[in-house]
């Protein structure tokens, strides 16, 4: 992702009230940690290192980030198999498929038990 893009993504996130600096981990960072983990596919320990951070604010900060470019996409609620949700309102979605756009040669490795293109993604 060009450095723009990604200024202008926390910038729209920072405005809509959609995120907002806590006291340790800026916008920019969170946004960092669900790009890392999401876009990379890395494992929360991966992740824990290079943010030197808890698992703990790992999970939390990707889940928080994701719920708020849902939230922006406008897209239907998500079907997770598990959400646990605490008082501070974030939410922990450990597995849940979400529909996924790739190439028709690489359809059949996503197609999913139910015939339809989608992608396991795990926070």
């Amino acid at each position: 992702m060009e450095r723009h893009t990604y200024m202008t993504l926390c910038n729209t996130l920072r405005t809509r009230n959609l995120l907002e600096d806590a006291r340790d981990i800026s916008v920019e960072e969170q946004v960092a940690i669900f790009i890392l983990t999401i876009g990379h596919n890395e494992r929360n320990r991966a992740a824990q290192n290079t943010f030197q951070h808890s698992g703990q604010t790992i999970s939390k900060y990707a889940s928080l980030v994701l719920r708020a470019i849902w939230i922006m996409s406008g897209g239907p609620m998500i079907r997770c198999q598990y959400i646990f949700g605490d008082l501070n309102g974030s939410f922990h979605i450990f597995s849940t498929h979400v529909p996924a756009w790739v190439p028709a040669s690489d359809q059949a490795r996503f197609r999913n038990r139910k015939a339809f293109i989608s992608q396991n993604v795990m926070v």
